[in-house]
């Protein structure tokens, strides 16, 4: 069997999310999820950002870094409590960082 390509592994996520409101979901059930998902992959974009931003000794305290981060907090709050509806824990994966600052993050979804 081949590998599911990286837009398989989404469409999939966007399908599973769909079925934790209804087993056979519908049209607008799906595009709800596909929402919702698509916010998550843009969430998980900006943190991306933030790690370089907040890993380098000259970005890691300009406003444009602290926005961005607070940005990233209000955003991860609001999917979280979406995601708590569906009964899915969106959850912070610390792990090492590259300055003593800073921190690094990953989001993972607990089905």
């Amino acid at each position: 069997m081949a590998k599911m390509t990286i837009a398989q592994q989404r469409e999939k996520a966007v399908y599973q999310l769909a079925q934790r409101k209804n087993l056979t979901p519908t049209e607008q059930d799906i595009q709800d999820a596909r929402r919702t998902m698509n916010s998550f992959y843009r969430l998980c974009g900006l943190d991306e950002q933030l790690l370089y931003l907040e890993n380098d000794e000259r970005t890691h305290d300009k406003p444009y870094t602290l926005e961005k981060a607070a940005k990233r907090d209000k955003w991860f709050d609001r999917l979280n409590t979406i995601f708590k509806k569906k009964i899915i824990m969106l959850v912070w994966c610390i792990s090492g960082t590259v300055l003593p600052f800073a921190r690094t993050a990953q989001h993972r979804i607990y089905i």
